[in-house]
């Protein structure tokens, strides 16, 4: 895992300052920097699974003073870490509170600088927490954040899920490449394990524009679907007709099109079709079409 993660770092470094740079450079800083993190925090205890519920996988463009936030369940008397990473010099900020919003107690606020947070918190009881990322810099930054927690004999690794980005990337560059943006203020990546026949998504609001929901999965996978439902009741459950257009195709890779009005909600979902019994990482980007 370590060569993986010196590879990218090497990449990132080369195309930070491109001024061809694409989204997926930006967002490939954030993640070496992420990862550099996890890889650091763990050491040679690697006792961690991903969060179960929800997923454990965010990022965003994150305009100056800014924030973004994501709620997720978590369960009582367990270990979590979460961690966060800019693309930029500047740092990020994260704080977690109980309940849903930043009303609540706050459980936990990063002791990391330079690129990066992290929180280590025992949760104390279960139900809704709220993470709250703060780009504090002058420039927009592309923040991810990571969350997992401890599990005794459960050995912890990112490969699944840099396979997994490794083919968004293909996606992403036969979709457009260079062409392609994401929303400030807005989540753009989700990600998650997901076995056979179960999803990964959120909810969430978008500026209005075409978009396309790229995703993508790790070779534990060979069949991803993307889809787009328009929530008319954010609470209602999700309506039977998707928003959007996919490509049709049974493969680690696909993409929905759809277009967004600012004062809708959607569900972004992307479903794990492969045989039984199989679980994969899977990954979706949302992207701004020109």
């Amino acid at each position: 895992m370590l060569k993986k993660l010196l590879i990218i770092i090497v990449f990132i470094s080369v195309s930070a300052n491109s001024f061809a740079q694409t989204v997926y450079d930006n967002l490939s800083v954030s993640l070496g920097n992420l990862f550099y993190i996890t890889d650091q925090v763990m050491g040679s205890n690697r006792y961690y699974e991903y969060i179960p519920n929800g997923n454990p996988l965010f990022g965003g463009r994150v305009a100056p003073s800014g924030s973004m936030l994501m709620t997720m369940h978590m369960e009582a008397n367990v270990q979590h870490v979460i961690m966060a990473a800019t693309d930029r010099d500047g740092e990020v900020d994260l704080i977690v509170y109980q309940g849903s919003g930043t009303d609540g107690t706050i459980i936990d606020r990063n002791k990391f600088r330079l690129k990066g947070a992290l929180v280590r918190f025992n949760v104390p009881v279960s139900g809704t927490y709220t993470v709250e990322l703060i780009n504090p810099s002058r420039e927009t930054a592309f923040i991810t954040m990571l969350a997992l927690r401890v599990r005794v004999n459960q050995v912890f690794t990112l490969n699944p899920l840099l396979g997994a980005l490794d083919n968004l990337k293909l996606v992403f560059h036969k979709r457009g490449g260079q062409s392609l943006n994401v929303a400030a203020g807005a989540f753009s990546l989700f990600g998650s394990v997901v076995s056979r026949g179960n999803s990964t998504g959120f909810t969430g609001e978008l500026p209005s524009g075409r978009y396309e929901l790229l995703a993508a999965g790790s070779s534990a996978t060979s069949n991803v679907e993307a889809q787009v439902f328009q929530l008319d009741d954010p609470g209602s459950r999700p309506p039977s007709r998707t928003h959007s257009t996919n490509s049709g195709q049974n493969i680690r890779e696909d993409y929905a099109v759809f277009p967004a009005n600012e004062s809708k909600t959607y569900l972004f979902r992307i479903n794990n079709k492969n045989p039984p019994n199989n679980q994969a990482f899977i990954i979706g980007l949302i992207v701004i079409k020109p």
